[in-house]
């Protein structure tokens, strides 16, 4: 392994066009991880709402969020906002900013008809005017004439569209990433989903540790 001054006198033998080459993988790469990491980011995001939020939970630590509920909705709120402002900002067409498009013009660059094909799965996807309108009705923005409620009834989103977000961002920035030369797909979903999964038993840890302090209250005070 090369010492840090070998590794500096070995990048500055390059050439101006080698170190152009360089500084743009360095990029490149440094696309990935944030891809990765803002996708990790939203499917927490939405697991540990699902996960607090669904009937399931309530019936397992029933009485756990009314007693605590200062904490949980606000979480809750917290939590859902983050879901469309992630979103939008992986579904963004900001030349300014970092977003799976950012990296389909990458792929473009090595394989056009990979690249297009990419391109119109990301395009076609019906949940993107969705999403942009929430995020910039009520979470980035506040709508001046519409609440967020006439908003959401102009724009109704399911619980199960929000997981089919996570589940088509999931796949599309894998796909991507395999596309770019950032690793396989399989190994790209295994990451994300790791800490998807990891997330999910860290909640309900959570819920399952204050359902037990709840319930030895209740049998203290009796």
């Amino acid at each position: 392994m090369k010492t840090m001054v070998e590794f500096k006198e070995a990048i500055l033998g390059l050439s101006n066009a080698d170190k152009n080459e360089l500084q743009h993988w360095l990029d490149v790469e440094q696309q990935i991880h944030e891809l990765i990491d803002s996708t990790i980011r939203l499917s927490q995001h939405h697991v540990i709402w699902w996960e607090i939020m669904t009937p399931n939970t309530a019936a397992h630590f029933d009485g756990v969020r009314d007693e605590y509920l200062d904490f949980f909705e606000p979480v809750c709120y917290a939590f859902v906002q983050g879901f469309f402002v992630i979103s939008y900002q992986l579904f963004d067409k900001r030349e300014d900013s970092k977003h799976i498009r950012l990296l389909v013009n990458e792929v473009l660059e090595k394989d056009a008809a990979l690249g297009v094909k990419l391109q119109s799965k990301l395009e076609k996807y019906p949940g993107i005017k969705k999403i942009k309108t929430i995020r910039h009705k009520i979470f980035a923005h506040r709508d001046r004439v519409l609440s967020p409620g006439q908003i959401l009834k102009k724009c109704p989103i399911v619980i199960r569209e929000m997981k089919d977000i996570v589940d088509f961002i999931q796949d599309i920035v894998s796909d991507v990433i395999e596309a770019a030369g950032g690793g396989k797909k399989a190994d790209v979903l295994r990451k994300i989903t790791d800490c998807q999964d990891s997330a999910r038993n860290n909640t309900f840890q959570v819920l399952k540790g204050l359902a037990r302090d709840l319930r030895r209250g209740a049998h203290d005070g009796a």
